[in-house]
Parts: C-alpha cells; structure tokens; sequence
C-alpha cells in the first residue's frame, strides 16, 4: 500500500489542489441524500458498498495528499539546508562577483565600472541575487554572508 501510496504523490505532486476537490466530491457523493415529497433516502440505500468504496477512495486519497505533502515539505527542507550551507553555491559566477564586490562596500554604479557592465544589468544581478539567497536588501546580505 505504501509503495502505491508514494507512486501516485509522485504522479500526482502538481495536482494537490485537484486532490481536494476530489475528496470533497467523494465524501460528499457517499454521504448524499434525495427527497420525495414524504420522505428522505440515503442515495446508496440499495448499493451501501459503493458507499464503502468511495470512503475507501477518500482515505487513499488523504493518505497521498499527506504524502505529497511530506515530499513538498522534504524538498523546502533540503533547499534551506542548501542554501544554509554555503549560500553563495547557488548563484551564478557572475552574480557571485556581483556579491562579492558587494562585500567591498562597492556602490551599484562601481561594481558595472568594474565589471564593464551597465548599471541596469548590475540592478538585475542584485534583485536575482535577493531573490535567491531570500533577503530585502544588503544589510541582510551582508548579515547573511557575514
């Protein structure tokens, strides 16, 4: 059971939400009613193992809901452990650079000197660089790296 339930998260980890959708569906499909003007009838009266079946559905389902769910949490878990190692393992060379002038209390429009670029280009190494390492500016840069 355990091997089909990490099959289908593996298949299914880009459909999380279509997950939930499906077990609201199946728990409320096994749980339906319908009326007539005297009475109410359970709708699976005459089939109660359709019933079971589609409870059935809604426990594998949960079961790979949570597991894609402990796949998503393990890969955030080793993308912080990556980027807590060595931060500076992520960025390109170029943007290493860009850091590392940075570290030498380099203004923008002198880093693009150095690095015969232009300052717009030298913008767009910064904002790739926070995006990556997860800080705002550079005083958290350079708590970071410090």
């Amino acid at each position: 059971m355990k091997r089909l339930i990490d099959f289908l998260a593996t298949k299914l980890l880009s459909h999380k939400t279509w997950i939930i959708g499906i077990i609201i569906f199946l728990v409320s499909t096994s749980i339906s009613f319908y009326a007539t003007s005297e009475e109410t009838y359970w709708l699976w009266a005459d089939y109660p193992l359709v019933a079971v079946i589609f409870v059935l559905l809604v426990f594998l389902m949960a079961a790979v809901y949570l597991r894609i769910e402990a796949i998503l949490h393990q890969q955030e878990l080793e993308k912080v452990r990556r980027i807590s190692s060595d931060p500076m393992q992520q960025l390109s060379f170029r943007e290493q650079e860009v850091v590392k002038l940075i570290l030498n209390q380099k203004n923008n429009q002198e880093i693009a000197d150095e690095l015969h670029v232009e300052l717009s280009t030298i913008k767009t190494h910064i904002n790739r660089i926070y995006k990556e390492l997860g800080v705002k500016n550079r005083k958290e840069l350079l708590q970071l790296l410090n």
